[in-house]
């Protein structure tokens, strides 16, 4: 049978009983019949209402009426489209051109149940939601049926109306259902080169649009190759940020997005990601404010570098109130006062410096958390170094660090040049070690910046601390000034030899209180300065003279390692011995030989003890003369010098070498072989904790020199020294990046490690480094085609869009 027809709009009607037309409103039985109204203009940001057609249907969603030049919203900014909408009905952002202001626009997401709307010129207010809109400036047209043809097919148009009432249902479930996802669908990419007409299905066949442009409207600039594609990655990050499921830390994704746009400059972007962190950290009860630090700090610098000091100021002062939901430990908060503690010296508060420095410090005798700043150290000071456009430091370096945190706020400073702050800074540690480890820092970016404007201030505040902070420097400056290396080659030549001390007999351990090795290990470090300055000038035999007289000054309080090694041997293995020869030498009377052994052990015990810190520490210099171009003075100290053979061969501990070497690019397998009867096991104390991961670090950088990630995943299982273990990690899969033809491998591998925090380190690194080498494509594939759980396809990304900017700053620079 024929299904009744509106007179007024000819729509075919499905209630036999209709009296009123659900589509028109118009009376059925003609009595109202008439031209249909245009809908009237709904007021800014409220869609016009539809008419009540009587239907209890929550699905049913009155469609804008098609416009004859609908102008579609490009998903990402581009060219001639960097006006910024929000779809009122689906929340999509697009990007149109500004001309198209006030007209008719269609979402970029094809999903959308109303996509059509009219283009806001603030950037995109989200209007009231309705379940349907009419456009605030089309008129509604007159529809016209024909009535031609007699009969209809009620099977035909009953198929319709349930095809199109299906796909309405679906369409709108689905949308309410994303609602409670976690994660939201991938929106389309709308093609740069042309534009969609609404209603048509193939955007590619569309023709384009060209919106009227205001005749008095600026000429908008083109967006530079490298910004265009960091525009695009950040879209990614965003609808990745809000992906729940698999999501380590949301908020933390937040900050990686909001500090790529505030690189671009883009601040209101920046703050809408920083509130989104903020609602984050409100609803999980966890305060992440402090989330913001980094990115702020590293705006402050940059603003300092281009000397709009005022908002320099401004920033900083958002980032110091952060600090009271900045907590003592963790990575992040760690790096976090690393740079503020920076920033505020550098504003002249010293005070607060120390302060958050304090209020981050630890019990140096805890190994563990010693570590854990080391670790912050040498990350804050490698993303300096990345900021700057310069090479990373090798772990092995700011490891070497008497307090991490203090050395690597002077290093902040004096990697930028500001070398009054740094110098200022560093005079206020509060250990001479700690005080020559920051002047030395200084004198050694004076020198790979090779600005000494500064140096005649750093010697006389090193003067004020004594010689041997004075050597430090002079040591350190001698590497690339010739007036410097003579100066500290007059020092050293009228330092007075140094002579071994010798404990000799039992009431001597009896007696002797732990030893204070605070100057022997100044003096140490001092020479130590002093021979990576004569390797850096070629001068052998100053080296080889300055090596022979630093280790005489280490020995000058407590005897040689292996001789202490060999006395508490015997007291361990052989007591009943040691108490005979006690009884001759002491003349004991058998009631006091108990007595005197106890405390004869206990003095043993408190001479090791210190013999054990000072041969860590003799490593750590040797490591460090390594670090700084002196690998073949070591070597032949080792293969000529009695006393370092003896020294290095005595345990596995000498390990280390062969990694800072590694570190280095070079090889030195020697270092590993035994030597016949030099292998001294330790007693009565515990080992260090770099004997412990020994086995790993070996096989890692093995591995690293073979140009092989694989044997480095082993780090991440680091029973000891786990920050030590990261920044290896994370500093071999930098360096193996910057060699590879492509990053797929690298990231694959990288991937298998467990660690969801050390995976997102080493996937930032290793996408920016790719990117830098010109590999961005394959950069951005390798992450579309591995790297799915979402904060680590953040940082990965953002790891790219640092390496963009970085070749668009180059890029400026060269013209």
């Amino acid at each position: 049978m024929d299904l009744p027809t509106c007179p007024s709009c000819g729509q075919s009607v499905l209630d036999d009983d209709a009296a009123i037309c659900p589509f028109c409103g118009a009376a059925m039985d003609g009595s109202a019949a008439g031209k249909q109204t245009a809908a009237p203009a709904a007021s800014k940001g409220k869609p016009t209402k539809p008419a009540d057609s009587g239907d209890d249907d929550p699905f049913a969603v009155e469609r804008a009426p098609a416009a004859a030049r609908v102008i579609p919203c490009a998903r990402k900014p581009m060219k001639g489209r960097m006006h910024r909408v929000i779809c009122p009905m689906c929340d999509c952002q697009g990007f149109i051109p500004k001309g198209a202001i006030g007209r008719q626009v269609k979402c970029a997401n094809k999903e959308c149940l109303v996509p059509v709307f009219t283009a806001e010129g603030d950037g995109g207010d989200t209007p009231t939601r309705a379940p349907g809109r009419v456009s605030d400036d089309a008129v509604a047209r007159e529809v016209k049926v024909s009535t031609e043809g007699g009969k209809k097919n009620p099977m035909v148009i009953y198929g319709i109306v349930g095809v199109v009432a299906l796909a309405a249902t679906v369409g709108l479930v689905k949308y309410l259902n994303s609602m409670g996802t976690n994660e939201l669908p991938p929106l389309p990419t709308v093609p740069g080169a042309g534009a969609n007409v609404a209603g048509t299905d193939t955007p590619d066949e569309a023709e384009p649009v060209t919106p009227v442009k205001d005749p008095d409207e600026p000429v908008a600039e083109p967006v530079p190759e490298y910004r265009k594609k960091a525009l695009e990655l950040l879209v990614d990050m965003i609808d990745t940020s809000r992906v729940t499921s698999g999501n380590r830390d949301k908020a933390y994704c937040r900050r990686m997005t909001a500090d790529a746009y505030l690189r671009l400059g883009m601040m209101e972007e920046a703050a809408e990601q920083f509130e989104a962190l903020d609602r984050l950290s409100t609803d999980r009860r966890s305060r992440k404010g402090y989330y913001k630090m980094v990115p702020l700090l590293n705006r402050y610098w940059r603003l300092i570098a281009a000397g709009e000091n005022d908002k320099a100021a401004s920033v900083l002062e958002t980032a110091s109130s952060l600090r009271t939901q900045m907590p003592s430990s963790g990575d992040v908060a760690l790096e976090s006062g690393i740079m503020l503690a920076a920033a505020v010296a550098h504003n002249g508060d010293m005070k607060l410096a120390a302060e958050i420095v304090k209020y981050q410090g630890v019990d140096r005798t805890v190994i563990s958390q010693i570590d854990t700043l080391k670790l912050a150290a040498w990350s804050t000071t490698a993303m300096t170094m990345d900021e700057l456009g310069r090479p990373i430091p090798s772990p092995f370096g700011p490891y070497t660090w008497y307090r991490p945190l203090v050395t690597a706020i002077t290093s902040q400073l004096a990697a930028r040049g500001h070398w009054d702050a740094a110098i200022t800074w560093a005079g206020t540690a509060p250990e001479l070690r700690s005080v020559g480890d920051c002047y030395s820092v200084i004198a050694a970016e004076m020198s790979v910046q090779n600005d000494l404007s500064a140096a005649s201030a750093l010697v006389t505040a090193a003067t004020e601390k004594g010689a041997e902070t004075l050597l430090r420097v002079n040591s350190t400056l001698g590497g690339t000034s010739a007036s410097h290396w003579n100066a500290a080659k007059a020092a050293v030549d009228g330092m007075q030899p140094a002579e071994r001390v010798q404990i000799n007999g039992f009431q001597a351990y009896i007696d002797a209180p732990a030893p204070d090795l605070s100057i022997s290990l100044v003096q140490a470090s001092a020479l130590a300065d002093y021979v990576a300055a004569a390797a850096q000038n070629g001068d052998d035999q100053a080296a080889a003279s300055a090596m022979k007289l630093l280790f005489a000054v280490a020995c000058s309080q407590i005897p040689p390692t292996i001789d202490v090694r060999k006395t508490a041997y015997d007291v361990s293995e052989d007591d009943a011995a040691v108490k005979r020869s006690m009884v001759d030498e002491l003349r004991l009377k058998e009631s006091e030989v108990r007595t005197q052994f106890i405390a004869y052990r206990q003095g043993v015990d408190r001479i090791q003890r210190a013999s054990e810190l000072r041969h860590r520490t003799l490593l750590g210099l040797l490591v460090r003369v390594i670090d700084r171009g002196g690998l073949d003075v070591v070597k032949a100290a080792y293969e000529n010098d009695g006393d370092w053979t003896q020294e290095l061969a005595i345990d596995n501990l000498r390990a280390v070498l062969f990694s800072a070497a590694a570190a280095e690019g070079a090889e030195w397998s020697d270092i590993l072989q035994p030597k016949r009867g030099m292998d001294l096991q330790l007693f009565r104390a515990d080992p260090a904790d770099e004997i412990a991961i020994i086995g790993i670090q070996l096989s890692a950088w093995r591995g690293y020199l073979a140009g092989q990630f694989t044997p480095a995943r082993a780090l991440e299982s680091a029973s000891r020294l786990q920050g030590l273990c990261t920044a290896c990690l994370r500093f071999i899969a930098q360096q193996l990046a910057a060699q590879a033809d492509a990053p797929d491998e690298l990231v694959d591998e990288i991937l298998l490690i467990k660690n969801g925090v050390y995976r997102e380190q080493c996937l930032g690194a290793v996408c920016r480094t790719a990117t830098l080498n010109g590999q961005m494509s394959k950069a951005i594939g390798s992450v579309n085609k591995y790297v799915k759980a979402p904060t680590q396809k953040v940082v990965a990304t953002h790891g790219i869009v640092l390496g963009a900017l970085t070749l668009e700053a180059a890029a400026e620079d060269g013209k």
